[in-house]
């Protein structure tokens, strides 16, 4: 697809800083056809060191009959109000009238496609907005200095009000900083002395990931993607068009125009990565099996932990420390000290932490660091699942999906989901699906050309005999012409053969979301070679986010605004939230409480699935995702509990990976997760209240019981760690009577504060505060 091309294009653009690259002065050839002028003109831009770019987007969006219809009469079907009832029944949840319909309404709601787009019931107001919204962008690539300029501009023009703003940004891929400035827009989030000034994001931590990178390989890719389009057209859908006097105003001396369509540009694209992917992984961006895994495993970390410390960024978390007033001040410092992010925290918790981070450093000069990894028993899945072939009979291919949905017997579930992840086939409705036989025949051409890959780059010649060998199951595999959405994209070009101009016109009439959607895009290149300098010295002068904000009304009110807001109708996580509080103070159980979940989601995300199933069925598919998802300290069943969970596995076809959805599975965990933690800290608080007399025992046996269960310790460490609880636990009551000083920290020096574990700290603060301990 062309849109997807141009963003790979113009950061495949900053990445090469392509210093070596000739600069091409060739002009327009009338010996070469149409198609290699219109290449030649889109690669110029990879072969000149800078150039400027503007361009306007305009979007119009048309709510459909169908959809209007959905908003008018949102409910929730009355066989799945049944369901829903009848499986909280099972789980004994006692919801009243009102909480029930509140739910209903919720999950109703949720599957009503446009609504995920604009979750505003008003949502005719979001598309008046957009339709009147002008849309223009600008800015320049520098290659050689790694740098990129994006500004958006945004006119909003009605006869009572007249709206204009500008977001500046930058890529330095040079120092791994991203600029930005939102004083356009709001100015009023920035401290007045800042409105003029780049607020920057530092990724260095992606320096490795990114300095890996093959930046030609990576342009030759991309050049290679955008000839496809105009290789493979057809005669009759590639012609050249006349010259406007605007366009001759801009330099363009021939205009050549492809009419093609959104499926083939899909399809074009699709199968011509699918060629490529082996390359691109291997040659292109190298990165590896484990490469992969290491990435998957720091972002989960990052998700579920928190950020590690960063020394440069301490100083001004200990400089912010002394003035933290509300959560939204706290939740700014999140990511520079070590915060589990799988609970909540209250503002005394998280200052506590920070000072008493704070007060560490300043009293032995040193830092600490704390490493946490979470284990699930679906990683233990997956690992299985590595060790069957591919061959296996467990794996269903497009064809036994597609017979499994034409039978009248019972489908698993897991096979419900490996279908849909695997081939984008619903099963449970491929009766009444369109097009099926058409993605039948689109991932029967995918596998097929996966096998045409290699380590070599297949390029787009080498690409268009294939395409052409395949014609007839190509044409196959796209609806008609006539059903086709049209796709049109007109180049201009200059005396040099460049490109100067770009339009692109598509619309695109989507069932599903309920809305039809009409693009028109446009963009002009110029000053090959002399492209705009970037001010350096506003990047220089930049700011990191956190400065920008401090003493800004966003620090200073938006906290206090979240608060109010909870007042208001629950979103659909509060809702969820809500139900797996309630369950858990009722069972006090993990497995229960995300079994209660896992119906509210399902019925929101896959209401056929629910259609399909049994109460009973729903609750043992529940139970083995609680399994699965669970970590194994969380969750652990054991005898025939474990025998009985490794049955249903089977029984619902949920042994492998691919079988699972793993966004709902672990969405409900990072959910009831938190809620399960709180409680277990609760109930463990609550016991040595029975055993110890002060808060100071409380904390400091709670903190070392947590320890101890999280490191092995020898005798010497175990004394030692416990020297160091019964300090922190002087900390805590001093800190929570507001009497906390770094004198309350003695006799931590004698190497005691190898022993502080901050995430343990805030926990355990926590829990005191969460069982009212004073």
């Amino acid at each position: 697809m062309r849109l997807k091309y141009l963003s790979f294009c113009i950061f495949g653009l900053s990445l090469s800083a392509c210093s070596s690259h000739v600069i091409k002065t060739n002009a327009v050839s009338q010996n070469k056809s149409v198609q290699e002028q219109a290449i030649y003109g889109i690669n110029a831009l990879y072969d000149y060191p800078s150039y400027d770019y503007r361009g306007s987007i305009k979007l119009n969006l048309i709510q459909n009959k169908s959809s209007k219809n959905a908003v008018q009469n949102i409910s929730l079907e009355n066989d799945l109000k049944f369901k829903v009832d009848q499986y909280l029944k099972a789980q004994q949840i006692p919801l009243n009238k009102i909480e029930k319909q509140k739910l209903y309404q919720s999950i109703a709601e949720q599957n009503l496609p446009f609504q995920r787009v604009f979750p505003d019931r008003n949502s005719y107001f979001m598309r008046q907005f957009f339709n009147d919204l002008d849309l223009t962008y600008d800015g320049s690539v520098h290659y050689r200095k790694k740098l990129i300029s994006l500004n958006l501009n945004a006119k909003y023009n009605k006869p009572n009000l007249k709206v204009e703003a500008r977001i500046p940004s930058v890529v330095d891929l040079k120092n791994y900083k991203l600029y930005t400035s939102f004083s356009g827009v709001m100015p009023y989030l920035i401290a007045p002395e800042n409105q003029d000034k780049f607020a920057y994001y530092d990724f260095s931590k992606y320096k490795d990931y990114i300095d890996k990178i093959d930046a030609k390989a990576f342009v030759q890719l991309l050049k290679e993607a955008g000839a496809i389009n105009y290789l493979l057209a057809q005669p009759d859908q590639l012609r050249v068009v006349s010259v406007t006097k605007q366009d001759a105003a801009l330099g363009v001396v021939k205009k050549i125009r492809l009419d093609s369509s959104l499926e083939e540009m899909l399809l074009q694209s699709r199968l011509f990565n699918t060629a490529n992917q082996q390359y691109s992984m291997n040659q292109v961006f190298k990165v590896t099996g484990q490469d992969f895994a290491s990435i998957m495993q720091k972002q989960q970390s990052r998700n579920i932990e928190g950020e590690p410390n960063h020394q440069q960024e301490e100083a001004h978390a200990a400089e912010l420390a002394t003035d933290m007033a509300d959560e939204a001040e706290l939740a700014s410092q999140t990511e520079d000290l070590y915060v589990p992010k799988d609970r909540t925290f209250d503002v005394e918790a998280r200052k506590a932490m920070y000072q008493l981070q704070i007060a560490v450093q300043n009293y032995l000069d040193q830092e600490d660091s704390i490493e946490a990894k979470r284990q699930g028993r679906i990683a233990d899945v997956e690992e299985e699942e590595k060790r069957v072939s591919e061959e296996d009979e467990n794996y269903l291919t497009y064809q036994q999906c597609h017979d499994l949905g034409q039978s009248p017997q019972k489908i698993s579930y897991g096979d419900v989901v490996y279908c849909k992840n695997t081939f984008a086939l619903n099963i449970l409705n491929v009766k009444t699906s369109e097009n099926v036989e058409i993605k039948q025949k689109q991932a029967e051409l995918t596998e097929k050309f996966s096998k045409y890959g290699s380590d070599q780059l297949l390029d787009a010649n080498t690409f268009k005999n294939l395409w052409l060998e395949n014609q007839r199951a190509i044409d196959a595999a796209l609806p008609k012409p006539e059903q086709r959405q049209p796709f049109v994209t007109v180049v201009g070009l200059d005396r040099e053969g460049r490109i100067v101009t770009v339009d692109y016109d598509f619309s695109q009439k989507s069932k599903e979301l309920g809305t039809d959607f009409k693009f028109k895009i446009d963009m002009q290149v110029s000053n090959y070679g002399h492209a705009t300098a970037i001010d350096q010295k506003a990047l220089n002068n930049a700011k990191s986010f956190k400065e920008m904000f401090k003493g800004s009304f966003l620090e200073s009110v938006l906290g206090k605004y979240t608060k109010n807001q909870s007042t208001g109708k629950l979103s659909w996580d509060d809702q969820l939230k809500a139900l797996a509080k309630q369950t858990y103070q009722q069972t006090k159980s993990y497995e229960k409480t995300y079994v209660a979940v896992f119906i509210a989601k399902l019925t929101a995300s896959n209401p056929d699935s629910v259609k399909q199933y049994s109460v009973q069925e729903l609750q043992e598919i529940a139970q083995v995702y609680a399994y699965c998802y669970a970590d194994k300290d969380v969750y652990s069943p054991k005898g025939v509990a474990l025998t009985k969970v490794k049955a249903l596995q089977k029984k619902h076809h949920l042994d492998l990976y691919g079988q699972f959805d793993d966004d709902l599975g672990s969405s409900i965990n990072d959910l009831v997760l938190p809620i399960w933690k709180q409680g277990q800290a609760e109930q463990a608080v609550t016991k040595l209240l029975t055993q110890y007399k002060s808060p100071q025992e409380v904390f400091a046996q709670y903190y070392a019981d947590l320890y101890a269960q999280e490191n092995d310790l020898d005798q010497y460490e175990r004394e030692q760690m416990q020297k160091t609880a019964k300090i922190l636990g002087h900390v805590y009551v001093a800190m929570h009577s507001r009497k906390f000083s770094e004198n309350d920290l003695k006799g931590i020096e004698n190497n005691l504060d190898e022993y502080i574990d901050y995430s343990i700290f805030i926990y355990t603060y926590q829990a005191m505060l969460d069982t009212k301990v004073k």
